[in-house]
């Protein structure tokens, strides 16, 4: 339906161009009403594929429009009168076309951003509800398996732990989208938290014959985090990163200093991300994998988020990818931690002056 519908609205700016230059070529050089009625007229084929189509066909039409407009002036003119008139008419043309499509993009976006962020909140309400029952099942069914001394058979008794890892996992993740809770922002060095969950995987990675290698800034990253959710980013992106990786393969992980934010990149030398996926891979319940969900990345983007942070990933199929974390900065020279009235003038609230 949508392919017809563009097809259609693509005949009808042709049309337009053709149906209006046949008008303008078939009018008299010297009736001027008629010239600038069909001047005017021209801009209809030019608005209408800004607004349908965006900055790039709004740009390439105008030109065309330009061009048959230019033609037929230069024709019944002088060349002196006839670049004095076409020029600025010709551009005229392409600069509506270009800023009103560019502007049509722009809402484009806009619009896809609140559409995922309202998808967003909407599937936080429902996280949040949903986990919190599930984190009572949950807790009643192992609190049942401790008592009963399990299921007797030390076969189904690894499977039903494993199921119930795989259950405690779905509602981490889930929580994931709930509502942040106040007063775990703390002043705390992020190279720490990146140091600690490489040591963490370092065992499994030993395992796979996979490399972990560290670059991180010699200075120190001290930044405005909460270092279990981080600590919970890191371990999902690590986590995709082992599964990618085969032995000899080297997981990269560099952090640095800039102005407002501290960064840290986590790079593998996986098969990559194919291009038409970079786009949707924060899109929750997308997912690549036959038995993937398509909550985990989307849920490291909404915890980032809540921490005034973002991730973003770079990525070139058959060279690995490249996921970027960035999260704010504390401050150079005294502690927030340590001036509450400095804090209360940036708008923080108390509960986020805890220093460790």
């Amino acid at each position: 339906m949508k392919k017809v519908t563009s097809f259609s609205k693509k005949i009808l700016i042709g049309a337009l161009v053709i149906i209006i230059t046949i008008l303008h070529l078939g009018s008299s050089g010297n009736n001027m009403a008629l010239h600038v009625l069909h001047r005017e007229l021209y801009f209809l084929p030019i608005l209408l594929s800004a607004f349908w189509f965006g900055m790039n066909a709004g740009f390439m039409v105008s030109l065309l429009v330009g061009f048959l407009y230019a033609s037929y002036i230069l024709a019944y003119t002088s060349g002196h009168v006839g670049m004095v008139t076409v020029i600025p008419q010709v551009f005229v043309f392409i600069l509506i076309g270009t800023i009103l499509g560019w502007l049509a993009d722009r809402e484009k976006e806009l619009q896809k951003k609140r559409m995922t962020d309202n998808n967003v909140i909407i599937l936080g309400r429902a996280a949040s509800a949903v986990s919190h029952e599930m984190k009572q099942i949950l807790s009643a069914m192992k609190s049942m398996f401790g008592r009963a001394g399990g299921l007797k058979q030390d076969e189904y008794d690894r499977d039903y732990e494993a199921e119930l890892g795989r259950l405690d996992k779905m509602v981490d993740i889930l929580s994931s989208y709930a509502k942040p809770e106040k007063g775990r922002i703390f002043s705390h060095d992020l190279n720490v938290v990146v140091l600690d969950r490489v040591k963490f995987f370092e065992k499994e990675a030993l395992e796979k014959g996979i490399i972990l290698k560290t670059s991180l800034d010699p200075e120190g990253c001290p930044s405005w985090i909460d270092p279990d959710k981080i600590s919970w980013v890191l371990d999902k992106i690590i986590q995709n990163a082992m599964e990618v990786s085969g032995s000899g393969d080297t997981i990269g992980f560099s952090s640095r200093r800039g102005g407002e934010y501290c960064t840290v990149s986590i790079r593998d030398q996986g098969p990559g991300i194919k291009p038409e996926h970079l786009e949707k891979i924060f899109t929750p319940f997308f997912t690549t994998k036959p038995d993937g969900h398509g909550l985990a990345l989307a849920g490291c983007r909404k915890s980032l988020h809540d921490l005034g942070g973002d991730i973003k990933v770079k990525s070139t199929l058959g060279n690995g990818a490249e996921f970027i974390i960035t999260v704010p900065r504390e401050p150079a020279g005294k502690s927030l931690a340590q001036d509450p009235v400095a804090a209360v003038f940036r708008g923080q609230g108390d509960s986020q002056l805890t220093r460790e």
